[in-house]
């Protein structure tokens, strides 16, 4: 059981980062259940709603990691820094797996570049 812990360790990671990205769904998904009930509240009882209620379920009808070029740099930043380790790892103990996984961290980096770019410029205009 030891052995298998010391192959597969690195799997702490992607398995958090599933449970995290699970949980912020799941707290985006029950904030907007409980605003369209307080908008079907106000119609229940033959009032408008207020335009800010109506708003805020406007602002995000699908739930974005980002919202700013910063925070695409941020993400930038943690995808390259995990490439290159796992990449480091990778080459210098002869690790197809960890190859691997920098490939994917290095695919994930470039998108947030590109992220990052198009954010930047709709930011200019």
């Amino acid at each position: 059981m030891e052995n298998l812990f010391h192959a597969y360790w690195w799997l702490i990671f992607p398995i958090f980062g599933m449970a995290v990205s699970f949980f912020g769904l799941y707290t985006y998904q029950k904030v907007r259940t409980e605003k369209i009930k307080l908008i079907k509240h106000y119609i229940d009882q033959g009032k408008e709603p207020p335009p800010a209620l109506l708003a805020a379920l406007g602002d995000s009808n699908t739930p974005s990691p980002s919202k700013s070029p910063q925070e695409s740099l941020t993400t930038l930043a943690v995808f390259a820094a995990l490439a290159a380790a796992f990449g480091y790892f990778g080459f210098t103990e002869n690790e197809k797996i960890f190859i691997a996984m920098s490939i994917g961290f290095g695919i994930g980096a470039i998108a947030a570049l590109i992220s990052a770019i198009i954010k930047h410029k709709q930011g200019k205009d």
